[in-house]
């Protein structure tokens, strides 16, 4: 798939799935959300395992990186929500009345049995509110800027990880190395 600015989705070649592209797009971005997340918490965990779980080298990571990105993108929170919901069988991505791909925030804040985080819960009703009450539109949030922003935080935080444990990895690598040379029938 193709995916334009204006939010309109093109395919770019045809798979015959036997699913039609409503269906294909919510898996294909479900699937690319859950990557995302896997990573943020395989970062969270690698960095507990290379330094005390309650050191301060962990809870600067967190302060000046993980934290910051999340509490600083509403789409990256948004998005690592939406992936929760659709754990619980819910489709994420509407296609509205243009043939545009959104984020629907009616239907997702109106779905029943599922309980949203309190604090991104109020956001969404605050931007439902904004977009009805000034555009007199369905309250719709981007669906490709969504996704940009979400992914440009993904980099960022790999970026921020791996600038972090840069000094500590050579160091690891360079006492590894010694042992190798030192107990070198340990290589086969």
């Amino acid at each position: 798939y193709n995916l334009e600015y204006s939010d309109y989705v093109t395919k770019n070649f045809d798979f015959n799935l036997g699913v039609n592209d409503y269906i294909a797009i919510n898996s294909l971005l479900i699937n690319y959300i859950g990557t995302g997340k896997t990573l943020k918490e395989t970062i969270d965990v690698f960095i507990k395992s290379l330094f005390d779980d309650n050191s301060e080298k962990v809870n600067k990571f967190k302060v000046e990186h993980s934290s910051k990105i999340y509490d600083g993108n509403f789409s990256f929170r948004f998005l690592l929500r939406l992936r929760d919901f659709s754990q619980h069988g819910h489709l994420i991505v509407s296609i509205d009345d243009n043939n545009r791909c959104c984020f629907n925030l009616n239907s997702i804040l109106d779905t029943p049995h599922f309980a949203h985080n309190s604090a991104l819960k109020e956001e969404m009703e605050n931007f439902r509110d904004q977009i009805i009450c000034k555009f007199k539109e369905h309250p719709n949030i981007c669906f490709t800027r969504t996704i940009a922003e979400f992914n440009l935080c993904v980099i960022k935080l790999y970026m921020n990880f791996i600038s972090f444990v840069d000094s500590d990895m050579n160091l690891l690598c360079r006492k590894v190395r010694s042992l190798l040379k030192k107990y070198d029938n340990l290589v086969y």
